[in-house]
């Protein structure tokens, strides 16, 4: 496992842990909602889940509409582990959030 730093758009350092090709983004507790998109309740220990798909984003978000599902955020570009990728954001039921990502 190494550790990584990025500058994210909205000019904060982030800091992640990398093992393999998996990524987990370490959240500060003090950050706000509008600069770190997270779950609506972030406590020390939470995380967000994220979902890789060969789906592409837009195909995700027909899909998440034709369920009823209300997409919080996306299609949009973030950053994976990998590289570039593009992300739909929604809630579970507990109001937590889910990324459904692809590298496509």
């Amino acid at each position: 496992m190494t550790r990584s730093e990025i500058l994210a758009p909205s000019g904060e350092t982030r800091v992640s842990m990398m093992f393999g090709v998996q990524k987990m983004n370490l959240r500060p507790i003090a950050i706000t909602q509008e600069t770190w998109f997270t779950g609506r309740a972030p406590c020390p220990g939470s995380d967000d889940l994220c979902f890789l798909t060969d789906t592409a984003p837009d195909d995700v978000t027909k899909h998440l509409i034709h369920c009823e599902v209300a997409i919080e955020l996306g299609p949009v570009a973030k950053s994976g582990a990998l590289g570039p990728i593009r992300s739909v954001y929604v809630r579970d039921p507990d109001g937590n959030l889910v990324e459904i990502s692809s590298y496509a």
